[in-house]
């Protein structure tokens, strides 16, 4: 049934539609919001209501859509092109459909006079940026440490995605610095990008946005133009992309956007999830419309996808649905270590290919950091599995730059002479060392026959290295001569302190509220220094010159691994879950779900951790057929084996949608340093890795997730028997009662749901565990505990 007030767009093409989309598309007038579930068809009701349009006489080129990604606008408009060719609907002019950025540059070329620019104006990317705001401080004076200059550059582009220019940029670091006036640099930085007759990306929300507010006359122009505008993922704009927004459409206009508050995930990048929480006051006659209906996943991934939203305050609210059937239920496994969760995720994938059912690129392996996809690559690239696999929107492990720049400062450990790293390395901090200074340094290197350091030191001896570049070439050679490594034995501990005072590794930046960039990066050293210790503690005799040689090849297998690829098995998608964000798989393995990993140790308040489920919300909503869940009890980060605790998230979800499996407890006896048979028939404690590898499970295999008929075993619950139920036993001497919960078990409360024990201890009234809730940390008598049991 239409509804009275609903455009008369022809049934053609509202066929196939479900009754939430049917309603979407047949919106009258004034603005509406349509809350668009994770696979709920939300870019279809996007192009029929554009092609819907075109079709009751509204000109196309009066409609502008705005979009985040151009691969977004170029599939968009494919879309709407053929709807209205298979229609046979003409249409007149053409839609305007770009993303922010690039309407903002359209826009910027009509009207660049008014921005005092040319019309042949420059876009600066970061790089530019970076360089222009080198120029500005040389010329001011300042002199700033590259973590300082990218704090510097933050706080700009946070001042424009605020609605602002680099003149109200805030920038606590370098706020309290002597000499350093934060307001004064953005009003020279500004000044340059004008000589520049250049732009940087904020400057294409900002100057348009600018230009409409002084000139109302051209807003009104811009106001008929573009009388119906529509938004795809609304709930990922930020301050200054709202505003812009408010520049072109009255609170009555004809706005139709399209978002998913629940999977509003780039806050690191000026996202504000209060621009769809609060549409309806930014527009209050906005109609609301909610996509529910998913076509996706199956009914049991929906449920835990619901099951832990839900948790979140700040949300409108909706409940995805399938029709589909429930399907199998989610694996969670609960893993001994890292390297047993990279085995585990082998094993898995090389029986589910092994089915036939399944191809490698049927299956992705998502994580919050990609620091962690080092050990999976390892153990991938190993002979025993050869699992082809493709870092998705990323790099390698080996191919990052940090891991290049820290690879080239311990390549100089053991050879001096190596003209590569020692360029490479002596360029990564601003010393002042430029392409002449290391020519000549090279080139006495060469005709002296010396090494490179020797060489920099007789250069400055000749005379022909002065200023900066001296200091700067001192500054390296003390590094490796007089440098803090130096009072240290072991690799690893060598590692950490040269990378430290070489200013490659911050481990604040794992803790500290940065932008997510620099804390990956050092999340990926951190993940090196792991590897190094790792390497230290396996090998009774360990050297640097055999763990670089040793990095080469494994380094080397992922670069032939890539290019020897199956066509018609593809490979296995690896990337983190931001990177994830629009795809889908059959099969997702969700690793490293684990506190301070998964929700993130940077979180924060309550909006980073409603944040952080979101993410883990689109994580789970990526999955078609299959998910599989893990964390481990130990992992080694920051360089350290350190005992973990399970996400949060994974006790929000609803204890009945689970399958879990653990390792036998031979593999717990091994993660406390014991000896493991199973890693290796000598008996040794040397932990396993691509270096070193067998099978970490007994020929009782848990792989039987892929076996038909799939997960024949379910989640079995039991009662947790305490010292008092067991009456029938008559003994002269009471023993003592032995423990049944264990630390690291998963265990469930009527009142309080799924939970994982962290201590357990004896009261008057009988064993008591400490147990981590969702939402908080209880103290709870065993007899009131059930104890999740897993598959072994």
């Amino acid at each position: 049934m239409r509804p009275t007030d609903a455009p008369p767009i022809p049934d053609v093409l509202l066929a196939g539609l479900n009754t939430e989309q049917y309603a979407a598309v047949l919106h009258g007038r004034g603005p509406a919001l349509v809350l668009a579930g994770a696979g709920s068809g939300k870019t279809r009701v996007l192009t029929q209501r554009i092609a819907g349009l075109i079709s009751v006489g509204v000109s196309a080129s009066n409609i502008l859509a705005l979009t985040f990604t151009n691969k977004a606008a170029r599939e968009m408009k494919e879309r709407v092109n053929l709807t209205l060719l298979e229609s046979d609907i003409p249409a007149q002019g053409q839609v305007t459909l770009q993303t922010f950025h690039s309407f903002g540059a359209s826009f910027l070329r009509r009207h660049a006079a008014l921005a005092e620019r040319s019309e042949q104006f420059l876009i600066y990317d970061r790089d530019d940026q970076l360089k222009l705001i080198k120029e500005v401080l040389k010329q001011q004076k300042v002199d700033l440490e590259r973590e300082a200059l990218l704090d510097l550059c933050s706080a700009f582009d946070t001042a424009k995605q605020l609605g602002e220019n680099a003149t109200a940029a805030y920038c606590p670091p370098l706020d309290s610095r002597p000499g350093v006036d934060v307001k004064r640099l953005g009003r020279a930085y500004e000044d340059a990008l004008k000589r520049s007759d250049a732009f940087d990306f904020g400057d294409l929300i900002v100057k348009p946005l600018k230009i409409l507010l002084e000139n109302d006359e051209l807003k009104q122009y811009y106001r008929q133009l573009f009388a119906w505008v529509l938004v795809d993922e609304f709930q990922d704009t930020n301050k200054s992309q709202l505003m812009l927004l408010q520049a072109f459409c009255p609170p009555d206009a004809d706005l139709f956007v399209v978002g998913d508050d629940d999977q509003s995930i780039y806050a690191w990048r000026g996202a504000e999830v209060s621009n769809i929480l609060g549409f309806n006051q930014h527009f209050p006659t906005a109609k609301t419309y909610k996509l529910q209906q998913n076509y996706r996943s199956q009914g049991n991934i929906l449920s835990a996808a619901n099951g832990v939203i839900r948790y979140n305050s700040s949300r409108l609210g909706k409940q995805l649905w399938t029709e589909q059937d429930e399907g199998q239920k989610i694996t969670l496994y609960a893993a001994t270590n890292d390297y047993d969760e990279a085995e585990f995720v082998a094993r898995q994938i090389k029986n589910l290919v092994a089915s036939k059912r399944y191809k490698y690129s049927d299956i992705a392996i998502l994580y919050r950091a990609n620091s962690l996809s080092l050990t999976l690559e390892n153990t991938f690239v190993a002979s025993s599995y050869s699992i082809p696999y493709v870092i998705v929107r990323g790099r390698h492990f080996f191919e990052r730059a940090e891991i290049k720049d820290a690879l080239a400062y311990l390549r100089l450990l053991i050879n001096p002479h190596d003209m590569i790293a020692y360029q490479r390395a002596i360029a990564t901090e601003s010393r002042g060392v430029g392409k002449t200074s290391l020519s000549r340094v090279t080139q006495i290197a060469s005709e002296l026959n010396i090494h490179l350091f020797a060489a920099a030191q007789e250069a400055i001896k000749m005379g022909v290295i002065r200023g900066k570049a001296q200091v700067g070439l001192n500054e390296f050679y003390k590094l490796y001569t007089e440098g803090d490594y130096l009072d240290h034995d072991s690799l690893a501990d060598q590692a950490e302190a040269l990378l430290k005072q070489a200013k490659l590794y911050h481990p604040e930046y794992l803790t500290d509220m940065v932008d997510e960039g620099r804390r990956a990066k050092s999340e990926n050293v951190s993940r090196l220094i792991g590897m190094i210790k790792d390497f230290d503690e396996r090998n009774p005799n360990p050297s640097w010159f055999t763990f670089l040689e040793q990095v080469k090849l494994v380094s080397e297998e992922e670069s032939s691994n890539e290019q020897a690829l199956d066509s018609k098995q593809g490979a296995v998608s690896l990337m983190t879950v931001h990177a994830a964000k629009g795809l889908e798989f059959p099969i997702v393995f969700l690793i490293g779900l684990e506190e301070d990993l998964f929700p993130n140790a940077r979180r924060g308040g309550h909006a980073e951790l409603e944040e952080e489920r979101r993410l883990f919300y689109v994580a789970v909503t990526r999955a078609e057929k299959m998910l599989v869940l893990s964390y481990a009890e130990r992992r080694t980060l920051h360089g350290r084996n350190q005992p973990r605790l399970m996400s949060q998230f994974i006790s929000e979800i609803d204890q009945t949608l689970l399958r879990v499996i653990r390792p036998q407890s031979g593999l717990r006896a091994w993660a406390q340093g014991q000896p493991q048979s199973q890693y290796n028939t000598s008996k040794s404690t040397e932990r396993p890795s691509a270096y070193s590898r067998s099978k970490s499970y007994s020929a009782r295999d848990q792989d039987q997730m892929i076996k038909e008929p799939q997960l024949k075993q379910e989640v079995q619950s039991k009662r947790v028997k305490t010292r008092g139920e067991d009456k029938g036993h008559v003994s002269q001497k009471k023993p003592q009662p032995t423990s049944i919960l264990k630390i690291g078990m998963l265990v469930s409360h009527k009142t309080y749901g799924i939970g994982e024990v962290i201590t357990v201890e004896r009261k008057s009234r009988g064993e008591a565990a400490k147990v981590r809730f969702p939402h908080s940390d209880k103290v709870i008598l065993s007899s009131f505990l059930t104890l999740v049991q897993s598959e072994e």
